[in-house]
């Protein structure tokens, strides 16, 4: 895959759909170090709902509830206990978003090494998106969001670590990056572009939706127990063109 024309044009300028303005690039080692938190943004938010639906669901109440009316019974103290059953669904919560957290993150791929993952001599590419100095009024314009493109094969790469932080969102960020990243990707000499994304992150699949990626398949992850992951792709062959 070339890259010929993606350096030609490392920083280019965005305008998102409320007119704010955007400037992407590639990220830096060191600045992908800096940065992986915003990338793995869409697991921590996936996980911390994947939690309050199994700690707030019935059967876990049931459960909790039932658990302290036997202890109460058990060791004469109706009331700690059944207080305790009260509690410990949201005791319960933090737990389950930690060992989510920790069996997710230690199955994926580039967690352990993200910066030489994506800043390496390799065709993966790892972008930060920032606020337009001219609008930011700083010298070093903050960061924005984070986006980034996996290698699959000679013609398909997959769409990655789409994150854009709270301060940002509603402005259309993710549609102008996405559709940006594609046309990259298309000018490297990608065909296809892949993604994966779930159920309880409607928010992205819009975003998808409304760029032409179409759900191909389903299937289950450890990476995310019990959450049905979307396969979607998209054809790139209308996506490259000038990067203006």
């Amino acid at each position: 895959i070339s890259g010929s024309m993606e350096d030609q044009a490392k920083e280019e300028q965005l305008v998102c759909r409320t007119g704010l303005k955007l400037r992407m690039r590639l990220l830096t080692a060191k600045e992908a170090e800096e940065y992986f938190w915003v990338a793995l943004m869409p697991y921590s938010w996936t996980n911390r709902r994947l939690a309050e639906i199994i700690a707030t669901c019935w059967q876990t109440r049931t459960a909790c509830a039932t658990l302290a009316a036997l202890a109460a019974w058990r060791w004469r103290r109706p009331v700690a206990w059944l207080l305790a059953g009260a509690l410990a669904p949201t005791a319960l919560l933090h737990s389950l978003r930690l060992l989510l957290w920790l069996i997710s993150t230690r199955q994926l791929p580039d967690y352990a090494r993200f910066p030489e993952f994506w800043c390496g001599e390799g065709p993966n590419r790892l972008y930060g998106v920032f606020l337009d100095s001219a609008e930011a009024g700083q010298q070093q314009p903050p960061l924005v969001g984070t986006v980034a493109s996996l290698h699959l094969d000679g013609d398909t790469c997959e769409l990655q670590r789409l994150g854009v932080l709270p301060a940002y969102r509603g402005h259309g960020v993710g549609d102008a990056v996405c559709r940006r990243l594609m046309r990259l990707c298309a000018n490297r000499g990608y065909r296809r572009m892949q993604l994966g994304t779930t159920q309880l992150q409607q928010y992205a699949v819009d975003i998808y939706e409304r760029l032409g990626f179409i759900r191909t398949d389903q299937f289950t992850s450890i990476i995310l127990p019990g959450v049905p992951i979307y396969r979607y792709e998209a054809e790139l062959s209308d996506a490259a063109g000038p990067l203006d």
